[in-house]
């Protein structure tokens, strides 16, 4: 279990502040649940956390994202032809699949439609 802090733990300082700064601390405080000297606290250090950017080329940087966006384009990949294979064995057209993927429609609504197309006369 951790220990309990106490007064002893923590330095105390004064600290002048512009009035509107100083209530503007005590309106953020209460938004977060929390007192004016954790806000106080919180904010101190979270100004010490660096970017994550910071000492990172560019090169790591485009290397990061390909290796968070690739997967998933594989896996989006992988979905499409399955899909496409479901809806060939359903005998839906390859012209309306494709039709389907390329805008992202159900292609049984755009069946729906050619065929009401075709009933009509002009």
């Amino acid at each position: 279990m951790a220990r309990k802090l106490t007064q002893a733990d923590f330095v105390k300082t004064a600290l002048r502040l512009p009035p509107e700064l100083h209530a503007r601390v005590h309106e953020s405080a209460e938004a977060n649940g929390r007192t004016y000297n954790a806000e106080l606290i919180a904010r101190l250090e979270q100004s010490f956390i660096p970017p994550p950017s910071v000492g990172t080329s560019d090169d790591d940087l485009i290397k990061k994202f390909h290796a968070l966006v690739n997967p998933a384009l594989v896996e989006m990949a992988r979905i499409e032809n399955e899909t496409r294979k479901e809806l060939a064995l359903k005998g839906v057209p390859q012209a309306d699949i494709d039709a389907a993927m390329a805008v992202k429609v159900d292609p049984a609504e755009l069946q729906k439609k050619r065929a009401g197309k075709g009933s009509k006369k002009p």
